[in-house]
């Protein structure tokens, strides 16, 4: 009856110990895990600076062309009033004050796109997070189960 109180013993014993081995094999894929999302957030983070930094060219070198279109649309206003044929100069003004109006369309919808741009960066940023935050308290959650088994299962 000892022998056989023994074994069962020894048998629950090694059952206790391959379930412990199987959370630490639990513990050490958390842990795997941890590292893969940590790589997809830096690896987001360098796609956000360089979404920015794109954006941020863009913006400039469109704001460089309506610069550069205004200048040349006030230069051939001051050519237009030089003119001495005024119904001419009229059509003329109108047709460049439309062509103005046109670029101050394109500056807009290129601003609403960055603005666009921007907000899903942000998004994806604020998901990225949520993922890091949920898997931290997986991970703590998971660290407190095998600590309260480690524990009762020393007492």
């Amino acid at each position: 009856f000892v022998k056989k109180m023994g074994e069962d013993y020894d048998r629950a014993i090694e059952s206790e110990k391959e379930k412990i081995q199987n959370l630490k094999g639990d513990i050490e894929n958390v842990e795997s895990s941890k590292e893969q999302l940590a790589d997809d957030i830096a690896a987001l983070i360098e796609k956000i600076k360089a979404i920015q930094e794109e954006c941020t060219n863009t913006k400039q070198e469109l704001e460089s062309q309506i610069s550069s279109k205004r200048r040349q649309i006030q230069l051939l206003e001051s050519k237009i009033s030089s003119l001495d044929n005024p119904e001419d100069a009229d059509s003329t003004i109108q047709k460049y004050n439309r062509r103005y109006e046109e670029l101050l369309e394109l500056q807009k919808k290129n601003r609403e796109e960055m603005r666009a741009n921007m907000k899903a960066v942000n998004d994806e940023i604020r998901n990225a997070m949520e993922l890091v935050k949920k898997y931290e308290e997986y991970k703590k959650k998971t660290v407190e189960e095998v600590m309260e088994y480690l524990e009762r299962k020393e007492e």
